[in-house]
C-alpha cells in the first residue's frame, strides 16, 4: 500500500471555510492517485497563542506538563474537524492523536524529541480508511505516559518523521507562502520563490529565522534522505520548493533571513572554573526553552572569563537569573547583563562563504557601522542590526545579491 503524507499549517486550517477547502483538495488528491493519505494538521490559526494566553492569565509560569496537555488540544481539534469535513464529502477518514499514532518521545515538555514511531494504528486504519489525519506537534513519553509537544512548528517534524516511518512516496508541506523564498515576502516585496534547496540549506535557513519549515524537520529529512516539497495551500496544485539532496561547492547566496526581538547577553565569570559548567548547563537551559543560540562564545578579559550569546529578548532576564543562581550554588561569582536589547540578527544563507571573499566583502561594504555580532560560516554569514533597521537592511542585502534582472538560484 502506497502512502502520501501531507501537512497543513495553522493558516491553511485557520477557519471552517479553509478546512472545507483543504478537505476538497485532499479528496481530489485521493481520486487522482493510487495511494492513500496520511494528513498532519496544525492548530487553527492563532489558536495555540490564544491557549498560551489563557494559561498565563491564570499563572505567569504554568507547569510545562499542563501546558502540553492544553496546547495539544489545538491540533486535535483541527484533526477532528477535518475528518468531519471529509466525511461530509464522502471520504472515509479518521483522526488520531500523536499518542494514538504511536509517536514516542523523550520526557521533555515543550520541546520533546521523537525517539520512535510505532505507527501500527496508522497502518491498521489505512486498511479501512482513505485518509488518516494526525494531530501534529505532539507525542507521548513511554516513560511518564504523559502527552508531550515538539516545540513551535513541530507539525512539520511530525509530517517528515511519519513519511520516513511509513516509507511514504512523498511528503508535501502546505503553508501560507508559495514555497521557500529569497527573503520573507512580508519584508521584501520582490522576494522570489526558490525552485529547489538542499536539506542542509533548508535547515540553515530555518535555524536562522525562516519560519516556513521547522529546522528539526529539515535535519531529520536530511538524516534519512526524505525529500519533501513546500507549497501554498492557496494554490495547492502549483509546484513550490523541492527540498532534497546535498549542496555543491560553488559559492552562492541562496536567501537572506532574520530574527527580530533578540538580545546579546554577556556574562563575566569568576573564578574561571565555572566557565565550562555555565556553558554546558546554559546550553541545556536554552535548548529546553526552544532556543538555538545564534552565537555562543567565550574569551578571557581583564575582569575574568566573558561568555556571550544571542537569544530571544523575552528570555534574556530569565537566562541571566538561571546562570547567576547556578554560579551561586557552586559558590562562584558571575555577573550577567543584556548588553544589547533591541537587536535583530540577519543571516545570509548560502554555500561556500568561507571561500568567497567577494561575498563577504559585499556584506561588509553594506554596513554603515560594524555590528556587534559578525560571524562567517560556510553556509551562513550572521550579523546584528538594530531592530528598527532590520527591514531596511534585509532589503539592502536582497537588492545586492538578488538584482531584479537576474534569475534566482535553481
Amino acid at each position: 500500500m502506497q502512502v502520501l503524507v501531507q501537512k497543513y499549517g495553522g493558516t491553511s486550517v485557520g477557519t471552517l471555510e479553509r478546512i472545507a477547502s483543504v478537505a476538497q483538495h485532499i479528496k481530489v488528491t485521493r481520486e487522482r492517485g493510487q495511494f492513500k493519505l496520511v494528513v498532519v494538521v496544525s492548530a487553527m490559526g492563532t489558536y495555540t497563542d490564544e491557549l498560551i494566553q489563557m494559561a498565563k492569565a491564570l499563572h505567569p509560569g504554568p507547569p510545562k506538563r499542563e501546558l502540553d496537555m492544553l496546547l495539544s488540544a489545538g491540533e486535535r481539534m483541527s484533526a477532528a474537524l477535518l475528518s468531519i469535513s471529509l466525511d461530509r464529502q464522502g471520504i472515509a477518514a479518521i483522526s488520531l492523536t500523536g499518542s494514538q499514532s504511536g509517536i514516542l518521545t523523550d520526557s521533555v515538555h515543550g520541546n520533546a524529541r521523537i525517539t520512535k514511531i510505532l505507527g501500527h494504528r496508522i497502518r491498521d486504519e489505512l486498511q479501512n480508511h482513505d485518509v488518516v489525519i494526525i494531530a501534529g506537534f505532539q507525542g507521548v513519553s513511554p516513560v511518564t505516559k504523559d502527552v508531550t509537544t515538539l516545540g513551535r512548528g513541530g507539525s512539520d517534524l511530525t509530517a517528515v518523521a511519519l513519511a520516513i516511518a511509513l516509507e511514504a512516496i512523498g511528503c508535501e508541506i502546505y503553508t501560507d507562502v508559495p514555497g521557500v523564498m529569497t527573503a520573507d515576502p512580508r519584508q521584501v516585496p520582490n522576494a522570489r520563490v526558490l525552485g529547489s534547496l538542499s536539506w542542509e540549506i533548508m535547515g540553515e535557513l530555518a535555524s536562522a529565522g525562516a519560519s516556513v519549515v521547522h529546522h528539526r524537520a529539515a535535519l531529520v529529512a536530511q538524516k534519512y534522505k526524505m525529500p519533501f516539497e513546500i507549497r501554498s495551500s492557496q494554490t495547492p496544485d502549483k509546484k513550490g520548493t523541492r527540498v532534497e539532496g546535498q549542496t555543491m561547492e560553488n559559492p552562492q547566496v541562496i536567501a537572506v533571513t532574520s530574527k527580530a526581538d533578540q538580545s546579546l547577553v554577556r556574562f563575566v565569570v569568576s573564578p574561571e572554573k565555572l566557565g565550562t559548567s555555565l556553558l554546558h548547563q546554559g546550553l541545556a537551559w536554552l535548548w529546553q526553552n526552544e532556543q538555538a543560540p545564534t552565537i555562543y562564545r567565550s574569551f578571557n578579559a581583564d575582569q575574568g572569563l566573558v561568555i556571550e550569546t544571542v537569544i530571544d529578548a523575552s528570555l534574556a532576564a530569565s537566562f541571566i537569573e538561571f546562570e547567576e543562581s547556578l554560579a551561586a550554588a557552586k559558590q562562584g561569582a558571575v555577573q550577567g547583563q543584556a548588553i544589547e536589547r533591541s537587536l535583530s540578527v540577519v543571516t545570509l544563507v548560502g554555500i561556500g562563504f568561507r571561500n568567497a571573499p567577494e561575498i563577504v566583502q559585499k556584506v561588509l561594504q553594506s554596513f554603515v557601522h560594524m555590528p556587534k555580532v559578525f560571524e562567517v560560516k560556510d553556509h551562513s554569514i550572521v550579523m546584528s542590526v538594530a531592530t528598527e533597521q532590520e527591514k531596511e537592511f534585509v532589503n539592502k542585502l536582497h537588492d545586492i545579491f538578488f538584482p531584479a534582472q537576474e534569475p534566482v538560484p535553481a
